[in-house]
Formats: C-alpha cells, sequence, structure tokens
C-alpha cells in the first residue's frame, strides 16, 4: 500500500517495519562493542531505553538513519538530565561508576554500540529497543 498525502506519494507503506526487543547487560561486563541482531530487517532508526536493576537510574535515547543520537534523557536517583547527545544508553549505578553505549553503527539486521565501562559497576542494566525502518 502506498500512502499518498496532498496527492504526492510519501511512502510504501509495505517497506515500514517496526520490531520491539529486550535484552540485559551485566553492569561487570567489560568495554566493548555488542551487536544486537536478529531483527529481522535493516534498521535505519531506534529507541532505546535502559534501567539498572536499582530501579532508579537510566535512559531513553532516539538515533536517527545518520545514527545521531536525536534525543536522550537519563535519571540519577530520580533527578533527570537531558540534552545528552553522547550516549545512546546510560546506566549508573553511583556517582561516576557506569556503563554507557556510544557510537552506534546499523549493521545487517541490527546496531552495533560501544560500550564503556567506568569504575566497578554490580548488576543488571535492561535495555527495551524498538528498531524501524
Amino acid at each position: 500500500m502506498t500512502i499518498f498525502k496532498n496527492g504526492i506519494e510519501m511512502v510504501d507503506a509495505a517497506a515500514l517495519n517496526t520490531k520491539i526487543t529486550t535484552t540485559t547487560r551485566d553492569m561487570t561486563a567489560g568495554s566493548g562493542n555488542v551487536s544486537y541482531t536478529g531483527v529481522g530487517f535493516d534498521p535505519t532508526a531506534f529507541a532505546v531505553s535502559a534501567l539498572h536493576s536499582n530501579g532508579t537510574d537510566g535512559s531513553m535515547s532516539f538515533v536517527d538513519s545518520n545514527a545521531s543520537i536525536a534525543s536522550t534523557f537519563s535519571s540519577n536517583g530520580g533527578a533527570l538530565g537531558g540534552g545528552d547527545s553522547t550516549n545512546v544508553a546510560y546506566l549508573q549505578t553511583a556517582g561516576s561508576v557506569v556503563q554507557q553505549a556510544r557510537s552506534p553503527s546499523f549493521i545487517s539486521g541490527g546496531v552495533t554500540l560501544t560500550w564503556t565501562k567506568t569504575g566497578a559497576p554490580a548488576g543488571t542494566g535492561y535495555l527495551a529497543f524498538q528498531f524501524m525502518r
């Protein structure tokens, strides 16, 4: 099905896809690249919600087709911060003890994120992705 606006073809609706997936991040894992695949199509944008197992620290990010982080906010013990255009996911356990994901790159069937571990974080990070094309 083709979607039209004012008589102009905007997009082929059959080409639109979205998929929601969930995963975890072991907070004790070292720094490095992690690929999230199995989407079933090649995404061109995604949103990700990240929450630490302490239940109070997390982030929400939107990444566009240029792999630019469009908007991010994070919560540190309930205090909201915003305007972070560097981190895709930010999981803080205390002070500067964090796992943060940066440098998104789209790959076949998913995305690769570069994780950086600072300090000795513990617990589990929970991530929910919404991939789009």
